[in-house]
């Protein structure tokens, strides 16, 4: 955890626990349309609405 998150931990402010995503770009993640291809679309869909009810569960 780094200083930053220690602080608003201490001031009590919620922080979202998995604040990254990662994709890896290698050959075939993109298709010649320029999709990405659909285990990565899942994991990205997974991550944003995971992200989405957070923010909406912490909303003023």
């Amino acid at each position: 955890m780094n200083l930053k998150r220690n602080v608003l931990a201490y001031l009590v402010v919620p922080t979202f626990g998995q604040s990254e995503a990662s994709v890896h770009v290698r050959d075939g993640l993109f298709d010649e349309a320029g999709d990405i291809d659909e285990g990565s679309k899942k994991f990205l869909q997974n991550w944003i609405d995971h992200y989405v009810a957070w923010v909406k569960k912490h909303a003023a």
